[in-house]
């Protein structure tokens, strides 16, 4: 199935129209228009950001030999739903039959585990709690497992991507990502606190946003604040210290010392390939990632980053214009990096 066949099903899957469908991407409705009619395709960060409202991956989007998978989420409640029904069924089917007391015991064994207590057998379960207490003590506490869960996915969604030292560049998906919670779980609102700012109004955010520095010299701290049940309540910028990589890669390259240059830069110039490109990469992404090879070089003469792939390796810019038709994207490639000894990347080796 085509891409723009699988946008739009997921869509109309999800019931949303175009309109509702590109306020959640932060685009316009022609946009969404032209990518369901083939006529034009997202770029990187929309595809990603559509893979993770679907809840599906990239490759899954791109490939047209897959046909896209339900929205995790969804399947997650339909496996939930399934089981407490199973398990209520057997549960009174055991006990009308009068039958499976070995079988019943068991579970009510596995129940007052659940529940922190010491085994009972099912005369005990009886004599202390009535058979409603039973189903809500087994029930609550699975409905809690989903929650302690569910909590862990909602923290790490934006834990795992945006903690700490964060670069101008980073900031704009951290805003994206803030603003897409909000309007998915409006019963857990995240604040966003900058310097005078604080709000978690997604207009006044989205005003923030625009407001925001975004350039890869552009340095902040952020970390969180959490409610009651722990969930994430509060994101805190900081502005961080503002150097400028270049001088510092210049510093290095003329006989500084490894000092001289922190981690963060290291991360920070290591990071711009890392995030995007690692591991397993779709075709699609490989020209991108060459873009941004040619560009790092033209940014950082001092430091080059050349490129190997089926046994050439470069870094002019010309050849590795080149290289990019030599990708296909329906193929599945594998980025490794190499490092100099000062910890960045200078060179990418690319496999099928």
């Amino acid at each position: 199935m085509k891409l723009e066949e699988k946008l739009m099903k997921l869509r109309k899957e999800n019931a949303w129209s175009q309109e509702e469908f590109a306020e959640k991407l932060n685009v316009s409705r022609q946009t969404i228009s032209k990518w369901e009619l083939g006529q034009t395709i997202p770029d990187t960060n929309n595809l990603t950001k559509i893979a993770s409202i679907f809840g599906v991956s990239v490759n899954d989007l791109l490939d047209e030999n897959e046909n896209p998978i339900e929205n995790n989420s969804k399947t997650n409640n339909k496996n939930s739903n399934t089981f407490k029904i199973v398990l209520l069924v057997a549960i009174l089917l055991a006990v009308l039959g009068g039958i499976g007391l070995i079988t019943l015991n068991m579970f009510f064994n596995r129940a007052t585990k659940m529940m922190n207590e010491a085994p009972k057998s099912i005369g005990q379960m009886f004599g202390e709690y009535s058979i409603s207490d039973i189903l809500n003590i087994i029930f609550g506490k699975i409905e809690k497992s989903e929650k302690e869960f569910d909590k862990n996915s909602f923290n790490n969604m934006l834990k795992n991507l945006y903690y700490g030292n964060a670069n101008g560049f980073k900031m704009e998906g951290f805003f994206d990502m803030i603003l897409k919670s909000n309007e998915e779980h409006t019963d857990k609102l995240i604040t966003v606190k900058y310097k005078d700012f604080e709000s978690n109004n997604n207009n006044e955010i989205r005003a923030l946003k625009k407001q925001m520095k975004t350039g890869a010299d552009d340095n902040y701290e952020i970390y969180y604040e959490y409610d009651a049940d722990g969930y994430i309540n509060k994101a805190i910028i900081e502005d961080g210290e503002k150097e400028d990589l270049t001088s510092q890669l210049d510093g290095l390259l003329n006989g500084a010392t490894q000092a001289q240059i922190s981690k963060f830069d290291v991360d920070s110039f290591n990071q711009k390939f890392k995030v995007h490109y690692y591991g397993s990469t779709n075709g699609f992404f490989i020209n991108y990632f060459i873009d941004d090879v040619i560009k790092s070089n033209e940014e950082n003469p001092e430091h080059i980053i050349t490129v190997n792939y089926r046994g050439t390796e470069t870094s002019d810019a010309d050849e590795l214009r080149a290289m990019k038709k030599k990708y296909s994207n329906g193929t599945t490639y594998e980025i490794i990096y190499e490092y100099d000894e000062n910890g960045l990347i200078n060179k990418a080796i690319v496999q099928e």
